[in-house]
């Protein structure tokens, strides 16, 4: 009897476990909308790539578990607190969802003549460029440039219905110049779980030296450098570089020893390399 009663017991908690898995599992799983747009703006001073246009209906809501987890991972052995953590983040609910309210995103690169325009966004307010969508403007604004490049990318975040057809797209310059079109999204749905969260804040048309890595396959070299928007190259009309500095150290002062330039187009929301420069070997 005694044993019948355990089986019980451990089949009810594992029922339970399994119940409680299963709605956290639940918790972690979102949809985001995106639409390749592939339009462009231009003004006197700056040229703008409309590159991706996504909507969700779900906003973070912070680490998503109770301030006492913070609290007991640091009483863990060291071994113990990611292991911790992970399962912490597994059962929490990560987002707020709203059905009929969502949040949709412009993400682009605004191209300027050269780097000294590009300028201090905190301090050149006057160099910015708005966007509107139907009169609406953005709840957020994000934007990243690297030393010694002529461009950035952006990402302005707007409300939106989920159920919405087309819209404006209202881009004003310095200047107040409007530029308005229509966009009427063909969506494509990416559906993200716990173990492949959707990308928030991020760009994915960004230039990062691990997509240059991985797209030129050197991933093993010790490599720092830039990367450039160099205009129509080879008959593509919106061509990137990135320059390549090889050093034999990953110590940030060391020196460069050879320089290599190797140029890539955005092909469906990945880079490829169309062209390869000479190295060139420096004098230490």
């Amino acid at each position: 009897m005694a044993r019948y009663k355990g089986i019980i017991i451990f089949w009810t908690l594992f029922i339970i476990f399994a119940g409680v898995s299963v709605y956290f599992c639940f918790q972690h799983v979102v949809s985001v909308r995106s639409y390749e747009v592939d339009d462009s703006v231009s003004f006197k001073d700056k040229h703008i790539l409309i590159k991706e246009i996504t909507l969700q209906n779900f906003n973070n809501s912070g680490n998503g578990w109770p301030t006492w987890y913070d609290d007991l991972v640091m009483y863990l052995p060291p071994r113990l607190q990611i292991p911790f953590a992970e399962t912490c983040g597994f059962y929490s609910r990560p987002y707020k969802f709203d059905s009929q309210l969502g949040t949709l995103k412009v993400k682009g690169i605004i191209i300027y003549p050269s780097e000294a325009d590009v300028g201090d966004y905190s301090t050149n307010p006057e160099r910015h460029v708005k966007f509107a969508v139907n009169d609406a403007t953005s709840e957020s604004e994000l934007e990243t440039q690297n030393d010694g490049s002529n461009f950035i990318f952006f990402e302005d975040s707007f409300p939106c219905r989920m159920d919405v057809g087309s819209f404006n797209l209202t881009v004003t310059d310095a200047s107040q110049t409007d530029k308005t079109f229509t966009i009427k999204p063909s969506w494509t749905i990416d559906t993200y779980t716990f173990s492949k969260p959707p990308i928030q804040g991020g760009f994915p048309m960004a230039i990062e030296q691990a997509a240059f890595r991985s797209a030129y396959k050197a991933k093993d070299l010790f490599m720092s450098g830039f990367p450039y928007y160099e205009g129509s190259y080879l008959g593509q009309q919106y061509v990137f570089s990135y320059t390549f500095d090889y050093s034999t150290s990953m110590s940030k002062d060391a020196p460069a020893i050879a320089r290599q330039k190797i140029y890539l187009i955005d092909q469906n929301g990945g880079w490829r390399v169309i062209d390869t420069g000479p190295l060139i070997w420096l004098t230490i």
